[in-house]
């Protein structure tokens, strides 16, 4: 079976499965193919906002040491590819092939109907084994306590930012989800946490395991700051020598606040939820004071889309409101409607045009006006976008979809 058959078979047959939470499916087939994360050492990443740019940082860290490190992140935005890399090498679509035709045998051999995640997070793992990895940097895909990922015993656990996101999953105050995600902290492991996590929460949960708790402290800037911070901790606790820490603090993810080179400032970020559309647009602000912004932007329905749409009306001069095909996507009329409700609304509200028409026309007026174009919300509407922009990179020819 090709790649885009099979890559399209591990949407369509693990989808209508939905998510299950849980570690069941992902230990049982751990276990059937072998236990391939015996094999590497492994840093585990969690956290609300930064997760992605942090497992970076501290990969590339390793990786100028000269380990052989995996990394793992998601979702992705052009290939499924991207989800899972050797020293920045992305998995090959043989490999895609090989690895998940095993994966779907021994499943349907042992009876186990695994998630989209949990086969894909196998998929990763048995990836960095047979690439022989020292050691494999592993976002978490959401949460932390049953995540799939949370079947590895770290030499490292690292929780980045706290922040109220997916309620629906992880509970509704900022407790309960530092909770979920503390359940990556193991006994006698290490744990790092970023400056807004509520240390109160954190340190009995660490006591209780006997797990040594350390702190990044102090205001920063911007996410980036935050990030590199952390990730410089990380790298500083793995004693890298300070050459090798400053190469892999300068890693970073597309969608992070990238700058695009054209004849006007053109960012893409991934920015979905208030505290990221909130640090996304105080760090644009600082950098082009007074310069109008054409914002565009889409968000899954499960987000806070009042509170991330106010604070993007509160600076936008002209918003263009986009959807992604995904089954999440909130619909442009669901984010026209609440933002008409505002008191404060932006000059124009652009609602009926695609993702590539909306990136072209928030490109022209910014010309005519000398403004920016921020593209921000989920990354669903980031592949499109970066089509628009001529990015050249692998795209598979499927929808975006987790």
């Amino acid at each position: 079976m090709s790649y885009v058959k099979l890559v399209k078979r591990l949407f369509a047959e693990t989808n209508t499965r939905g998510m299950k939470l849980g570690l069941s499916n992902c230990l049982r087939l751990h276990h059937a193919m072998g236990r391939p994360c015996d094999s590497f050492k492994s840093i585990h990443v969690a956290g609300t906002n930064g997760k992605g740019s942090v497992t970076a940082k501290i990969a590339a860290g390793m990786q100028a040491a000269g380990y052989r490190v995996g990394r793992y992140v998601s979702p992705h935005i052009a290939t499924f590819r991207e989800r899972m890399s050797i020293n920045g090498e992305m998995i090959s679509e043989a490999e895609v092939v090989e690895i998940l035709n095993e994966l779907f045998a021994v499943a349907d051999r042992e009876k186990i109907s695994p998630t989209f995640f949990e086969l894909t997070t196998l998929l990763a793992f048995c990836f960095f084994a047979r690439k022989k990895a020292d050691i494999a940097v592993l976002e978490t895909g959401l949460g932390g306590r049953l995540d799939a990922t949370n079947i590895v015993h770290p030499i490292l656990s690292v929780i980045t930012s706290i922040s109220v996101d997916h309620t629906e999953i992880l509970g509704h105050t900022l407790e309960e989800i530092a909770k979920e995600k503390a359940g990556i902290i193991k006994s006698h492991v290490p744990v790092l946490i970023g400056p807004s996590v509520p240390h109160s929460i954190i340190q009995p949960i660490a006591d209780e395991l006997k797990s040594p708790l350390y702190s990044v402290s102090g205001t920063f800037f911007n996410p980036e700051q935050e990030n590199c911070a952390i990730a410089e901790r990380a790298l500083q606790h793995l004693q890298l020598q300070e050459e090798n820490i400053q190469q892999g603090l300068l890693a970073c993810l597309p969608c992070r606040y990238e700058k695009i080179q054209t004849n006007i400032p053109i960012f893409l970020d991934v920015a979905h939820n208030p505290a990221g559309v909130e640090g996304l647009l105080k760090r644009a602000r600082k950098d082009y004071s007074g310069v109008p912004f054409h914002i565009v932007c889409g968000f899954s329905r499960n987000k806070d889309l009042q509170t991330c749409l106010h604070l993007i009306a509160q600076e936008a001069k002209h918003i263009y409101l986009v959807s992604s095909t995904g089954e999440k996507a909130a619909p442009v009329s669901q984010l026209e409607a609440i933002i008409r409700t505002f008191v404060h609304l932006p000059e124009e509200i652009h609602s009926h045009l695609s993702i590539q028409q909306a990136v072209i026309l928030a490109m022209q007026n910014a010309s005519q006006d000398g403004g920016i174009v921020l593209i921000c919300g989920t990354f669903y509407i980031m592949r499109d976008a970066r089509m628009a922009l001529g990015i050249s990179e692998p795209i598979d020819p499927l929808e975006l979809r987790d």
